[in-house]
């Protein structure tokens, strides 16, 4: 709770207050009180000093030494309309004792009642100390008092006690603004005492009364927005202000009323505005580090600025706000469901790259996933996003190959009002927007046009597009994760692929391997499956042989529909005789090609090219240098031979099949073997 120390020369009149003020304020504020004379010995802190004009005047470096930094409120006080209706029955004209605790308090109860109208007595101050045969030579009937009954003179016939002068309005609305408690304005309480308490200006109080309600209501509007506001008039002194800007400028701002902004702030781009009377756009600033949008919006009154609104917000706070509003506007659930737990596996190749995959993900680099149809491309890239620190932020997946180039176009970058025949009135967002801070899955990479191809890598280098039609750019921070079941590296080398943008997408790469590589992930991927139907599924030795042996062209997806099909049949165990007939023909189909391939290639001499190829492997592998499909390309070309990277690529399987050479990915590239160099010297003693 905030604490109120009352400050005045006498301990009944502080009791007093201080109970009064408790009452007013509901019992949410503790007050303390305390007379002149101990004060220094003050031991309660405070977050507000109440203090009578006579006790400030007995000290006089109480800023200074006392308050400090703490606010202080000249406590001003006036009689209730209760108290004075029970002055009306003395004469007018009548010799008046006014009753009080020393000389300067008498006059000063005297002034005050005079300034209220009440001038049509004789008013004679008396206090302890005065003389008291003036007041036996004027016989005086009647004495006036504010609750020191205990002062007046002995022989007065009638004694009237006013009570104790209670705070004005002025006094309570200052302690409120001081103490920020806005809401007190509307208490009962409040409202109460105010209407039970004499004023010598009623118009004056009227008006003050409405501007400030006026005031408060504007001070809780403006409290209760997610924005700092800090308003500077057109002195450059601060008028209002909230507590979201307090936070943000992290200091007290109701202290701060009335002083310079300028001098206060001086990292606040205020001579941007002084040069006229338009606002100043968004701008970012840093203040302890934290990044602040700011915006200045001027106050004018019959073409003269009158000082101007300040806008203050955390950036982070505002792009958080709009990311909330982008997933609303989606509304299209485009979240990650699954992590790499839900990755099966558990043959070498498939820990290796869930391990490799799981450290890729910690790093802002694009990926490329790379692997045939139904590897499971996606569900690497949702669980490299969800072990991300974008994990909170959309996932959005696009097929760039399922979609025409002008259709794909707009879904990625979006388009304004009237960018084309057709387009959405009021323009669209596109999936860059929507993907702000998280990530976008782009699979069949290979299907965009060299156009798209050209804004993607834009995208990627700059953080920045247009949407369709527009001519404001966008600033964006979104990862990309492309897919694709094609050799990027084929496809670039016949400039069907963008050089530039394959090497901006594959800084970092991963290649799934197909099923049939990894033979020993079959069955703990028909154990995932059987969990998720909820039954146990029994296979027989063989059809584990056959299932172990197929070639799986389709990948998990085709193992999933065979799983599917066997629960359908809803029998004790699958025998051999249960697989369908198209297994057993895929099987044989594919057993067939490439025993063909095998005994053509065994019986088919090498052409000149393929020559050519293993000389160059030979050649390169006794300079103990790298060779690959890209450099067998340009040595190719040098020599005048016309080599396609497909027939290279086709090259290289022939020589493997024969045994000449081992196809090794990463630094190793291609190597002869034994076999190979073999052939190459019968080769050269009959040529």
């Amino acid at each position: 709770m905030k604490k109120i120390v009352v400050i005045t020369c006498d301990k009944r009149a502080g009791t007093f207050h201080a109970n009064h003020l408790k009452f007013l304020l509901e019992n949410k504020v503790e007050v303390y009180s305390e007379i002149v004379a101990n004060i220094e010995n003050l031991k309660v802190s405070a977050d507000l000093f109440c203090i009578t004009t006579d006790a400030l005047e007995k000290l006089p470096s109480f800023y200074k030494d006392i308050a400090k930094e703490i606010p202080v409120v000249i406590l001003h006080v006036t009689f209730s309309k209760k108290n004075l209706e029970k002055l009306k029955n003395i004469p007018k004209k009548e010799n008046v004792l006014l009753v009080n605790l020393n000389k300067e308090m008498a006059q000063e109860a005297i002034t005050s009642l005079i300034q209220l109208g009440l001038n049509q007595f004789n008013y004679i101050p008396f206090y302890p100390g005065a003389n008291l045969k003036e007041i036996k030579d004027k016989d005086i009937k009647y004495a006036i008092t504010p609750d020191e009954e205990r002062f007046v003179p002995s022989g007065i016939e009638n004694i009237i006690n006013i009570g104790q002068r209670e705070v004005d309005n002025g006094t309570l609305v200052e302690i409120a603004l001081k103490l920020k408690m806005y809401n007190l304005w509307e208490s009962q309480r409040w409202k109460k005492h105010l209407s039970s308490i004499t004023s010598n200006s009623y118009n004056f109080d009227e008006l003050f009364g409405r501007s400030l309600q006026l005031e408060l209501g504007f001070q809780n509007i403006i409290d209760i927005l997610e924005i700092g506001v800090l308003g500077v008039n057109e002195e450059g002194k601060i008028f209002i202000s909230n507590k979201k800007a307090e936070g943000i400028l992290k200091q007290d701002l109701s202290l701060k009323i009335g002083e310079k902004a300028e001098e206060l702030f001086p990292f606040l781009p205020f001579d941007e505005f002084k040069n006229g009377l338009k606002k100043v756009d968004s701008k970012l600033i840093k203040i302890d580090d934290n990044l602040i949008t700011i915006s200045i919006y001027p106050i004018n009154y019959n073409q003269k600025n009158k000082g101007f609104l300040t806008i203050l917000q955390y950036f982070k706070e505002e792009e958080e706000k709009q990311q909330k509003v982008r997933n609303q506007l989606l509304n299209k659930g485009h979240v990650a469901k699954y992590t790499f737990s839900d990755i099966i596996g558990i043959s070498n190749k498939m820990i290796n790259i869930k391990k490799m995959a799981e450290k890729m993900s910690k790093t802002k680099s694009p990926i490329l996933i790379t692997g045939e149809s139904g590897t499971g491309k996606e569900l690497f890239a949702q669980s490299i996003h969800n072990s991300s620190e974008r994990k909170n932020f959309p996932f959005i997946a696009l097929n760039c190959g399922a979609l025409p180039e002008n259709l794909l176009e707009s879904e990625l970058f979006g388009y304004v009002d009237g960018a084309f025949t057709g387009a959405k009135r009021g323009g669209k967002m596109g999936f860059f927007e929507f993907a702000h801070n998280g990530t976008l899955f782009l699979d069949e990479i290979e299907g965009m046009t060299p156009l798209l191809q050209l804004k993607l890598l834009r995208v990627i280098q700059e953080k920045e597009f247009m949407r369709l039609g527009d001519t404001k750019l966008i600033s964006i921070d979104v990862r990309i994760i492309a897919a694709t079941n094609r050799d990027l590296e084929e496809m670039m080398l016949r400039g069907e692929f963008r050089e530039d943008l394959y090497y901006r997408l594959s800084t970092l790469q991963i290649n799934i391997p197909p099923l049939r590589e990894r033979p020993e992930d079959i069955f703990p991927l028909i154990e995932a499956f059987s969990e998720e139907n909820k039954k146990k599924l029994y296979l027989s030795s063989e059809v584990k042989k056959a299932l172990y042996s197929y070639y799986w062209r389709g990948n998990i997806r085709e193992l999933r529909n065979y799983i599917d099909y066997f629960f359908f049949l809803d029998k004790k165990t699958i025998e051999i005789e249960d697989l369908p007939s198209n297994f057993f023909k895929e099987k044989n189909k594919i057993l067939n090609i490439e025993k063909e391939n095998f005994m053509r290639i065994e019986e088919e001499k090498l052409n000149d090219k393929e020559i050519f190829v293993l000389e160059k492997i030979k050649e390169y592998n006794e300079k103990k240098i790298f060779i690959g499909r890209e450099k067998i390309y340009i040595l190719a070309k040098n020599s005048h031979l016309n080599l396609s990277f497909y027939e290279i690529r086709k090259i290289l399987e022939i020589l493997n099949l024969k045994k000449f050479i081992e196809i090794k990915r990463g630094k190793i590239g291609n190597t002869i073997t034994m076999e190979g160099k073999n052939f190459l010297n019968e080769y050269l003693k009959e040529k």
